[in-house]
């Protein structure tokens, strides 16, 4: 049996300088390349700036390698919209501790007067537009409160501006200050009401401007109508001495004893509308077939009597009218006893 050479097995000389090498080699490389990666870094964040964004003026603090401020913002995740502001501008380079600003747009829609419009403002609050707009009038009427913020959605408001009117009512002339929108919100704000038939110049609809003079004309009152009254009456002494007849629904009396008979110089026609209402209705046509006839029930031989013809009834109620004056004149009014006391014309 033959043994291996053991010799053959050992490193030589030759092979223990070059493992020697290899291993000194690597590490130099290893020690480079750590050498090479540190000064990288350190060369980056040595290119690295601080920067402060300050957004609708909440500032924030970030590092960056940006070259420009928009490229900044971007890295950041901040769009910016067409309206919006931003500076220094998107496209200037950016040095270590910028201060960048940006200002979000947002659109507010102002009705001043009832006339509407719609802006674009990196104004945050109500107040700040109204300056703006330089509607610093502390007595506008604004719709909101001026102190509420606006966001980037943006927000509504009515504004009505203090305006100097002239009202003319009643024989006054009133100079006001008012914030209303028409003549008709003005007039309800001053408490002055209106009546049927009055007129008002210009329209309640009309919008109010500063210096507007607004006239009231009332319609006129009615005047009332005069209540009627009964003549005076005189006493006058007539002797009868043969049948004497009323015209009334009361009998017939014989007298031959001097009496007073109570007269009237006139009767309103109103008191014989008043006698004739009391008597059959108001009815001047009236024929029941009882003896008396027309609006104050005649009978016919006292109609004839007095220079009536055919029925009362069917004469006109001026006629009736007038034979019943000549009546009233001869018999007074108790030819008509209870309606003539019932109306206190006796």
């Amino acid at each position: 049996m033959t043994l291996p050479d053991v010799g053959a097995q050992r490193p030589t000389a030759e092979r223990e300088n070059t493992f020697v090498q290899k291993k000194t080699i690597a590490v130099i490389a290893t020690g480079t390349v750590l050498t090479l990666g540190l000064g990288t870094v350190g060369i980056n964040e040595a290119l690295a700036k601080t920067v402060t964004v300050s957004l609708d003026g909440t500032p924030t603090q970030f590092r960056t390698y940006a070259g420009t401020v928009g490229q900044a913002l971007s890295a950041k995740g901040i769009t910016l919209g067409e309206h919006d502001v931003v500076a220094p501008s998107a496209d200037s380079g950016l040095a270590e501790g910028e201060q960048i600003s940006v200002q979000y747009a947002r659109p507010v829609t102002v009705t001043i007067d009832g006339q509407g419009r719609t802006i674009w403002t990196t104004a945050t609050s109500v107040d700040q537009v109204l300056s703006m707009l330089q509607l610093t009038d502390a007595n506008a009427l604004v719709s909101t409160s001026r102190s509420s913020t606006i966001g980037r959605d943006g927000l509504s408001f009515s504004v009505e501006t203090p305006k100097k009117v002239e009202i003319d009512v009643d024989g006054k002339n009133l100079q006001v200050v008012s914030t209303t929108r028409t003549v008709d919100d003005l007039l309800k704000e001053q408490k002055i009401t209106l009546g049927d038939g009055d007129k008002v110049d210009p329209g309640l609809t009309t919008v109010l401007t500063d210096g507007l003079k607004v006239t009231i004309t009332r319609a006129p009152k009615p005047e009332p109508k005069p209540t009627p009254k009964p003549a005076a009456t005189a006493t006058a002494k007539a002797t009868t001495t043969a049948k004497s007849t009323t015209t009334s629904k009361s009998t017939s009396t014989k007298s031959t004893t001097a009496t007073k008979s109570t007269t009237s110089s006139s009767a309103p026609a109103g008191v014989w509308d008043q006698i004739a209402q009391c008597e059959s209705g108001g009815n001047w046509s009236i024929n029941t077939g009882n003896g008396y006839y027309g609006g104050l029930q005649f009978n016919v031989s006292t109609w004839r009597a007095y220079g009536g013809s055919g029925l009362p009834s069917d004469a006109s109620k001026a006629t009736q009218i007038a034979i019943a004056t000549k009546v009233q004149a001869a018999q007074g009014w108790g030819a008509w006893p209870a309606c003539t006391a019932k109306l206190g014309l006796r």
